[in-house]
């Protein structure tokens, strides 16, 4: 199951790149200091009387935990939580990187693709290898919903397009033996509504 997951990732497009932080805005701004504030956040108007000051501040989410009937549900939906927030970020780099991957191979003879996807494989596999090693099957069948959602492809569908068929087909056969499948599709409203609940947690930073 390792291998396959390293095989996903590694398939796709390079990832070194969000290796960087992205910068965040610093807001630390007395608020009698109105007129040093971002102008999109804030609105002032008068009535020939009275001055307005509307200010458009950040999102605030109020929410709460859901609660279960028994414990082990409530368990498990930590475990949830737990395997999303570890393999969502992942999962959102091959969303990225798949679309950066097609940019790249366009126009590419079968050889010069071959010979880039070969090259992109290693290079991931030396970064990358010991980060997957203790995924676990629960894990990476997350991983394999989550990319379903970020690609709109399923995980097979992704390896036949940038390895080919017979690749395809043999992964498939393993991941199988091993107890998931990389046919595998998203369903936000059904079997997988929970994980998209713990991906609306990750994204608000409640989690």
């Amino acid at each position: 199951m390792k291998k396959i997951l390293l095989f996903l990732i590694t398939s796709v497009s390079y990832l070194t790149s969000f290796a960087q932080d992205v910068p965040q805005p610093e807001y630390n701004l007395d608020i009698g200091d109105i007129e040093k504030w971002p102008s999109q956040m804030v609105k002032i108007s008068s009535n020939g009387t009275d001055t307005l000051v509307t200010i458009n501040y950040f999102n605030v989410y109020i929410t709460g935990d859901i609660k279960f009937p028994d414990i082990k549900q409530h368990a498990q939906w930590d475990r949830i939580k737990g395997r999303v927030k570890k393999e969502y970020p992942y999962a959102i780099l091959i969303g990225a990187k798949v679309k950066e991957c097609d940019q790249q191979i366009a126009g590419m003879s079968e050889k010069a693709k071959k010979a880039y996807m070969d090259k992109v494989e290693k290079e991931l596999k030396d970064e990358f290898e010991s980060a997957f090693r203790g995924n676990s099957v629960e894990e990476a069948r997350i991983l394999i919903k989550l990319v379903d959602r970020e690609t709109g492809h399923t995980s097979l569908d992704l390896i036949k397009r940038f390895k080919g068929g017979l690749s395809a087909f043999m992964w498939q056969s393993v991941a199988l033996v091993c107890g998931t499948n990389l046919k595998a599709k998203y369903d936000m409203e059904g079997e997988d509504k929970m994980i998209e609940q713990a991906i609306f947690l990750v994204e608000t930073g409640l989690i």
